[in-house]
């Protein structure tokens, strides 16, 4: 596997460093996508409103997720002609990383900028986010 510039200068979207598995997010979209699957899996369309990427794009992502067994397309329970995209055991245990690793990173920049600094920083990071779901109705629901 020859190196690039993903996380830990390692192409594949996921891979071993630091004694942690990751998702690289390497400006290809690849791993970010994972952030937008629940537990019960998203459908296709789902995936390409939250991520602000093309069709193409998430299709594209998606089967170099399926092809890293991190996630799986699967019928949709209610709807047999759609198709959901799930994360596998792979795709489960990368976020199960990722989330750790958000919680250190809040703990730390918690730590620098003490508990009120950080509780006002989340609050105006969430205002912003349910300013773009004004933006885009319909986004807190996808």
């Amino acid at each position: 596997m020859a190196p690039s510039s993903g996380v830990c200068g390692l192409e594949r979207p996921f891979q071993r460093c630091d004694g942690r598995a990751w998702l690289s997010v390497d400006g290809r979209g690849t791993g970010a996508l994972v952030q937008y699957i629940g537990a019960d899996g998203v459908a296709q369309n789902v995936l390409v409103r939250k991520s602000g990427l093309t069709k193409q794009a998430v299709q594209q992502h998606l089967d170099d997720l399926v092809a890293d067994d991190v996630v799986a397309r699967v019928a949709d329970r209610d709807d047999a002609r759609r198709k959901r995209v799930v994360l596998t055991d792979k795709g489960q245990a990368a976020a199960r990383v990722a989330d750790t690793v958000k919680r250190e990173i809040e703990a730390e920049v918690r730590s620098q900028i003490g508990a009120a600094a950080f509780e006002v920083l989340v609050k105006s990071l969430t205002s912003m986010a349910q300013t773009g779901d004004a933006i885009d109705p319909g986004a807190a629901e996808r």
